[in-house]
């Protein structure tokens, strides 16, 4: 009863009994859901509380993904991006290639591989200048093959 009260306390009052328990297979804490907030997490909700946590999104990722240049920090972007390993040190990878991604774009890179080699052999083959969105369709159509 005492979780429940601080839960709502926090704004979260759509609490039900298989949440509950979902926030007790996963080891949702209040103290956690503080720390997300304080560390600038916003549209959190009861429902993607449990992703964030069985992602394994905690303050320093949040923290990490801000420094790297990315302060919005909207719960399900941060759900979005880890799931798919987008980390601090991927994006500083990224934009040591000289691109300046988007969110979303950083998570089509992850999850099409696009990394340095990639964009190296591309290079090699006369392409110059590709984007994000050019590099994603070679990808997605397997030109590069």
């Amino acid at each position: 009863a005492g979780f429940v009260k601080r839960m709502e306390a926090m704004g979260f009052d759509d609490q039900t009994p298989e949440r509950l328990q979902g926030y007790a297979m996963l080891d949702v804490m209040t103290g956690w859901v503080k720390e997300m907030k304080d560390a600038g997490v916003t549209e959190m909700t009861a429902q993607n509380l449990m992703g964030l946590k069985a992602l394994k999104v905690d303050p320093a990722y949040v923290k990490g993904m801000a420094a790297a240049g990315y302060p919005e920090l909207r719960a399900h972007q941060l759900t979005s991006m880890k799931a798919v390993g987008v980390s601090p040190e991927k994006v500083q990878a990224v934009k040591a290639m000289g691109f300046s991604p988007t969110q979303q774009e950083l998570i089509q890179m992850s999850v099409f591989k696009i990394d340095a080699p990639f964009v190296e052999r591309m290079k090699a083959r006369g392409f110059k200048n590709l984007t994000i969105a050019q590099l994603v369709k070679i990808k997605v159509f397997k030109l590069d093959e």
